[in-house]
């Protein structure tokens, strides 16, 4: 049961190479996503300033909007059917 052949042999500096090639890859992965979260949120940031300025400038110097509507001002009139 323990006599049996190896298929490959790889020495050491094989494992060395691909330890320092994985690193390398998930290093970059993990800048590459830092450099584009740090792009969305300048690019949001922009957005939103333009967003404010359009609400700004459209909306009226009295602007309010009640919570609730006030029931008097419903559009349907008493009775709503005739029986």
């Amino acid at each position: 049961m323990g006599n049996f052949e190896y298929k490959q042999i790889k020495s050491m500096p094989y494992y060395i190479f691909w330890g320092i090639a994985t690193v390398a890859v998930v290093s970059g992965q993990i800048y590459m996503g830092k450099g584009y979260r740090r792009m969305a949120d300048s690019v949001d940031r922009i957005v939103d300033g333009f967003v404010y300025e359009i609400e700004q400038n459209f909306k009226p110097d009295n602007y309010f909007l009640p919570a609730i509507p006030n029931p008097n001002d419903s559009p349907y009139k008493e009775p709503l059917w005739i029986e």
